[in-house]
């Protein structure tokens, strides 16, 4: 058996088979749903109106429904502005479900990064790793020693890193997760390259939760979550109990698009500044050339083209909130990741197509 077939092999063995049901049910029309139904889902911060164009709501309607052949497809949602466009749910799921958004947690990361910056916690994310973590006892060359919180968010550390499941399984069950992070060669000089790391993550989570003095997702509950009306958080941690940096944050189809609507609005949610405009424009522009066809930010993803701009925060599987500032618009979607590779691959793209090929075009020049 090939190398590539047996660590095909390991990776789906190894996928932890969480997230809401996928049974092949009829989409949920929200919008059809009367205010008082028991399970009846409330808008947040939105007018959840559909006075716009018909023959473009007959549309948008269209593509929502054809969508539901997507296989796991959990959500689908789409603020535009003030206005709550759609909420759709399909295969078993509803509004209450949190789903594993695997590396959405990334971005969210980022956020709390540049909340710790915005509170005096963290000076600059030229700092370097040794500021925070205790490396006295490590086997490390001078060129760890310089790493810096810049080198994790941009995923230019150079530590070498293989992307699949035992790298992350790793990270889950060791004891000394710093030492298996940072005992690796560095095989090109920091910040001059990209390499897709699970481990620079889990670093910048442990980094964080020593700056600020408390545990990760603690401190995002307080800072971050809880202000945004986000209740009910499961995230996963590591052996010695970090809070896993790079995947396993489980959110609702709302919960993700408030994250976007914070966004979208530079920082500002209801009034309150949660982090930072600055941080929003700096972690949201173009850092390094990423090893896909996006460009790569603070752990956001961005796509600034003549056709269409935005960035994105995109996990396994299919998980995804857009933010398109010029269009006023967010969109997000979640899938159950819990498949095979060549699975999540195709489900992710037929999700990513019909978002940025049917759906923005079709609002592009609304109002």
């Amino acid at each position: 058996m090939s190398k590539i077939k047996f660590n095909f092999l390991i990776i789906c063995f190894c996928l932890l088979f969480n997230g809401c049901t996928d049974k092949d049910v009829e989409v949920i029309k929200n919008n059809d749903i009367p205010a008082d139904a028991p399970n009846a889902t409330k808008p947040f911060n939105v007018k959840n109106t559909l006075n716009r164009n018909k023959t473009e709501m007959q549309e948008l309607n269209k593509v929502l429904d054809d969508i539901k052949d997507i296989n796991n497809l959990l959500s689908l949602s789409i603020l535009k502005g003030d206005t709550w466009l759609a909420e759709r749910y399909y295969h078993d799921a509803d509004s209450s479900c949190k789903n594993n958004i695997y590396s959405v947690t990334k971005s969210v990361i980022s956020i709390l990064i540049g909340i710790a910056i915005d509170q005096g916690y963290i000076s600059s994310v030229d700092q370097t790793i040794g500021e925070y973590l205790n490396l006295d006892e490590l086997n490390l060359t001078e060129e760890h020693q310089s790493l810096t919180i810049r080198h994790l968010l941009t995923m230019s550390s150079g530590l070498k890193w293989k992307i699949e499941e035992m790298e992350f399984r790793a990270i889950k069950i060791d004891d000394d997760p710093i030492r298996l992070i940072l005992e690796r060669e560095i095989d090109f000089k920091p910040g001059t390259s990209f390499r897709y790391s699970n481990g620079n993550i889990h670093l910048l989570s442990m980094i964080l939760s020593e700056a600020v003095g408390a545990d990760t997702s603690e401190y995002a509950s307080e800072n971050l979550f809880e202000p945004l009306g986000i209740n009910d958080i499961e995230w996963a941690k590591d052996a010695v109990h970090n809070t896993i940096g790079s995947s396993d944050l489980h959110l609702s189809c709302q919960d993700m698009t408030k994250i976007g609507q914070l966004m979208l609005d530079k920082g500002n949610y209801e009034g309150q500044q949660i982090v930072s405009e600055a941080w929003i424009e700096e972690s949201t522009t173009f850092k390094i050339n990423s090893d896909s066809h996006l460009d790569y930010g603070y752990l956001w993803n961005i796509n600034n083209t003549e056709d269409i701009s935005y960035y994105a925060a995109i996990g396994y599987g299919g998980q995804y909130i857009y933010i398109f500032p010029d269009k006023d618009l967010v969109i997000t979607a979640s899938c159950n990741g819990s498949v095979y590779p060549e699975e999540a691959t195709n489900q992710s793209e037929q999700i990513s197509n019909a978002i940025l090929n049917r759906i923005v075009p079709l609002l592009r020049e609304s109002n």
